[in-house]
């Protein structure tokens, strides 16, 4: 299903601001005085600057032996690199660990990069963070972020949103491009500081400012929602393209979402595959997980299944948790795999542990029925907890469900009626059935048949076969309306088209006794009941058991050729 270009599509790159990017991009833009490094040095950079690597390694080579601590860390840089000399880590490593211990801020950086991945033995946060503060009290803009992303994440040390907001503020008042960005994203969120979409807009504006295609991103979010500033789709997009033009994959994501659907700009399937193809080539799970999407429904491209399947596999293997989803619910419907709840379930829950709100319904829907693993109600009400946070009708509804049972959890039915009732307000139609089935039995609320009704019309509305039924039944028994078998007949049929064994069953019980029916017609009530009962429904097999005994056997035959001649009409023919 086409993702929507909701709160949800344009993520916050929080992340942004912690993943590692070597010390070596930062040379370019920073200025080095002679009376600071000596005229060595300053010889040596410009050699380095001129392209002339080899040379550039003699040189550096030269001031770290005399244990000038910049030479060290640029030499190191060099071997990281495989810059004028056959790469090798460990020596950068020994070069780096030099200049860290000479009180050298971004060496000191780069070991702690080297400690929290691993490099230099088992990953030891503590030695990173050391390193990290030794660098930031020197005032060392990049060892900031680092801590700040240390902080946010709790990768170390306790979550604590607050010194991650301080430790970005410092980095921020440098004007470091990617402290702007997350303490932007602090106060759209208002963790560790007091949300505010304005001042989050200023930061963005900074960091755009310096040309940093997060931040870019970012404020054309801001700008497609109209948070912190009036929305502007056009102002959105444009910042989307300077991302883009940058190679940047989130806004090359963004962007073939926009044209993908067609919403704010004309719809171009072309252009949306480019897009994505670009990102994708960057290994964007996102990216290649559109380009399924594009296959499997043929937009801009010819329909391909297989191939579809290649890429959401493909996507779910960078860590999709659309394409788990995805894949998850094609094994249980056994659509391109043999079908598998086992298999299905591992799939939904991969992508439930990302956080993933359809997944995790999925899954607890598993759970709670014991499908594809063993039935846990605990945790099926666990997972239905969390999608419901995140505002998912159908956790909501079925979390609501529990607690009007009183299934691992206390009966509770006002805490029932609000889960109910909060997914009513997103249009969901079994959450209006629901609330019907608490104000019919006077559950939580005082009994008010005519809110039962309300309710289920509005899921009736929608399709829904269940409320049509019980509609049906209420006007057929003069329930919170007057008694009008006519329009009974219409909830009945209605449902019957839809394929709902009961309404089948229900509709042939009105053709047998002639009840809102032109006239009684046992034949029209054997069709009924026969469509019914090839669905198992065990009512209308006894009323075939007695129908049997009074029609003729063309009379059945006859029905039965009207039976196959309304499915064979989706129901039109009936």
């Amino acid at each position: 299903m086409l993702m929507k270009l909701t709160n949800s599509m344009l993520p916050l790159h929080r992340s942004l601001a912690g993943v590692f990017i070597h010390p070596a991009v930062f040379l370019a833009g920073i200025v080095f005085s002679a009376g600071s490094y000596g005229a060595d040095l300053m010889t040596a950079i410009q050699v380095y600057e001129s392209g002339d690597v080899e040379a550039a390694f003699v040189e550096f080579s030269e001031l770290a032996e005399q244990g000038n601590s910049e030479a060290q860390l640029r030499l190191g840089h060099m071997y990281a690199e495989g810059e004028g000399v056959e790469q090798s880590l460990s020596e950068a490593g020994r070069l780096y660990s030099l200049a860290a211990d000479a009180g050298n801020p971004e060496a000191q950086v780069a070991m702690g990069d080297r400690y929290i991945s691993g490099m230099e033995g088992l990953p030891d946060t503590d030695e990173a963070y050391r390193l990290y503060e030794l660098a930031a009290k020197q005032g060392y803009a990049q060892a900031q972020v680092k801590l700040g992303n240390m902080h946010f994440t709790g990768q170390g040390v306790d979550q604590d949103y607050n010194e991650a907001a301080r430790y970005f503020s410092l980095a921020a008042e440098q004007e470091n491009d990617q402290a702007l960005v997350a303490l932007g994203n602090l106060y759209v969120s208002g963790q560790g500081v007091e949300q505010n979409s304005q001042e989050a807009v200023r930061l963005y504006q900074l960091a755009v400012d310096q040309g940093f295609a997060p931040a870019q991103v970012n404020l054309g979010n801001q700008y497609y929602t109209g948070q912190g500033v009036e929305q502007n789709y056009e102002a959105a997009i444009d910042l989307y393209e300077l991302a883009a033009e940058q190679g940047y994959d989130s806004a090359q994501v963004f962007l073939g979402n926009i044209y993908t659907e067609g919403v704010v700009v004309p719809q171009d399937y072309d252009l949306a595959r480019t897009l994505f193809t670009a990102a994708a080539d960057q290994s964007n799970a996102e990216a290649i997980f559109m380009l399924g999407y594009l296959f499997e429904n043929g937009f801009g491209v010819g329909a391909d299944f297989e191939q579809a399947l290649r890429l959401y596999e493909r996507a779910a293997d960078f860590g999709s948790a659309e394409a788990q989803f995805i894949l998850g619910a094609k094994y249980d419907a056994g659509e391109g795999f043999p079908q598998n709840a086992t298999i299905a379930a591992s799939l939904y829950q991969l992508a439930a542990q990302q956080g993933f709100a359809r997944a995790q319904v999925a899954l607890a829907n598993k759970l709670y029925l014991g499908i594809g693993l063993p039935q846990n109600l605990s945790e099926a009400q666990r997972y239905y907890r969390l999608a419901a946070d995140q505002m998912n009708a159908e956790a909501q509804t079925n979390l609501g469900v529990m607690y009007t049972n009183g299934q691992v959890v206390d009966q509770d039915f006002e805490a029932a009626i609000n889960l109910y009732r909060s997914a009513a307000e997103q249009n969901y139609s079994q959450a209006f059935v629901n609330l019907g089935w608490m104000y019919a039995n006077g559950m939580g609320v005082e009994q008010d048949l005519a809110e039962t009704i309300r309710y289920y019309r509005l899921a009736a509305e929608q399709n829904d076969a269940q409320a049509m039924v019980n509609l049906g039944n209420m006007y057929a028994n003069g329930q919170g309306a007057a008694q009008d078998f006519e329009e009974a007949v219409k909830f009945f049929r209605s449902a019957a088209t839809l394929g709902f064994a009961p309404a089948q069953a229900n509709l042939a019980v009105m053709y047998v006794n002639g009840l809102g029916v032109a006239e009684s017609s046992l034949q029209n009530a054997y069709m009924w009941a026969s469509l019914a009962a090839a669905q198992g429904n065990a009512q209308a097999a006894a009323y075939i058991e007695v129908l049997e005994q009074q029609l003729t056997s063309e009379e059945i035959n006859a029905a039965l050729e009207n039976a196959r001649n309304c499915v064979a009409s989706d129901f039109s023919a009936c």
